[in-house]
């Protein structure tokens, strides 16, 4: 069990879906930046969940099937949010369009960066 292991699973998730959906290049730091907040969220989840499992009902989750399956657990949660996240990206991000009338560059260069 190791929290850089999530972590780099979560990153390469992001980086899947960065490269799968051909999302900016541009956008890949802030898709590595969420995902490390994700993976660390699901590690403090991880290790918060052992310690008052422990201390509620002295049940032992540091150890055996039980502590992979709540790893693995929140894997899954870090990665539906890793995921989650880029369906809010593309709403923040998507093409404005520009409007037929008049040009405005700052639309311009929005659509030529992203």
């Amino acid at each position: 069990c190791s929290g850089v292991q999530s972590a780099f699973t979560i990153a390469f998730l992001a980086l899947f879906v960065v490269a799968l959906y051909r999302r900016p290049f541009v956008l890949v730091p802030l898709y590595l930046g969420i995902a490390m907040i994700w993976a660390v969220l699901g590690n403090t989840i991880r290790v918060t969940t052992i310690a008052y499992v422990a201390a509620r009902s002295q049940v032992d989750l540091s150890t055996g099937l039980a502590h992979d399956a709540l790893g693995y657990a929140t894997l899954l949660l870090a990665a539906l949010l890793t995921l989650s996240t880029d369906s809010l990206l593309v709403l923040i991000f998507h093409r404005v369009g520009a409007p037929r009338s008049r040009f405005n560059p700052f639309m311009a260069s929005w659509e030529w960066l992203l």
